[in-house]
C-alpha cells in the first residue's frame, strides 16, 4: 500500500496541498523564531548576523548582505548566494527558492513560490468551508499551490518586481522596476512589464 504523502512532502513535489497543516505551521513559527533572533543582533556585528543568516536560510553564501526588514514564509527553502539584497523583500517560500552569486535585489522584491487555485470554486470547497466551522477535519483541502523560482547569477532584479512562482530567470538578466514575472525569462536580456516579456538581449548572438 502506498504511503500518503504529508503536506510538507505535497508541497515541495508542486502538488496541491493545505497550507494550515500543523506541520507545516510549526516550521513556519521556527523560521519566524529565527528571524527574531536574527534581529536582535546589532547591525555592526556583522558576523554574528551572517551566522544567524544561515540558521533562517536553507543555505547561503558566505557574504549576502540583506538589508531590513526582510520577510520569510519557512525561510529554510531559501538559498542565496553571495549578492546585495534590498529592503522590504518578501520570500513566499512553500517551495525552493534559489538566488544565484552576484544578484542585485531592489527594494520590496517579492519571490512568490505559493499561490491559490485560480477558480473560486476550486479555492473555497466545501470542506474548506466546513474546517473553518469546525465540522471536518484538513484531510483533502488541497487551496495551495507551490512552484520552485530560480534566479540565475549576475542578474538584477528592480525594486517593486514580483517573480511567481515556476519562474527561472536566466543568467544575467535585468527585470525591469515592477514587473510581473509569470514565465521563464532568458539570460542576458532586459525583461519588463505585466506580464513581463524581453525587451531586448544584451548580445546579438544570443537573440536580440
Amino acid at each position: 500500500m502506498t504511503k500518503k504523502k504529508s503536506e510538507y512532502e505535497k508541497m515541495l513535489a508542486a502538488e496541491p496541498y493545505f497550507g494550515l497543516d500543523a506541520e507545516l505551521l510549526a516550521l513556519s513559527a521556527q523560521g519566524q523564531a529565527n528571524m527574531q533572533a536574527y534581529q536582535a543582533i546589532p547591525e555592526e556585528d556583522e558576523a554574528a548576523r551572517q551566522v544567524a543568516l544561515s540558521q533562517i536560510f536553507g543555505s547561503g553564501g558566505g557574504n549576502v548582505k540583506i538589508i531590513d526588514p526582510f520577510y520569510i514564509d519557512y525561510g529554510c527553502h531559501v538559498h542565496l548566494g553571495n549578492g546585495f539584497i534590498n529592503m522590504g523583500c518578501t520570500f513566499l517560500d512553500g517551495n525552493e527558492i534559489t538566488i544565484g552569486d552576484m544578484v542585485f535585489v531592489g527594494p520590496h522584491v517579492q519571490f512568490l513560490a505559493s499561490g491559490h487555485p485560480v477558480h473560486p470554486d476550486e479555492r473555497v470547497s466545501e470542506r474548506l468551508i466546513g474546517f473553518f466551522k469546525g465540522e471536518n477535519d484538513a484531510s483533502d483541502i488541497n487551496i495551495n499551490l507551490s512552484k520552485p523560482i530560480r534566479i540565475g547569477e549576475k542578474c538584477w532584479i528592480g525594486g517593486g518586481a514580483i517573480i511567481l512562482g515556476g519562474v527561472t530567470i536566466g543568467e544575467g538578466t535585468t527585470i525591469g522596476a515592477g514587473s510581473v514575472v509569470t514565465k521563464d525569462i532568458p539570460a542576458r536580456c532586459l525583461a519588463a512589464g505585466n506580464p513581463a516579456r524581453v525587451i531586448r538581449y544584451f548580445d546579438e548572438s544570443e537573440g536580440g
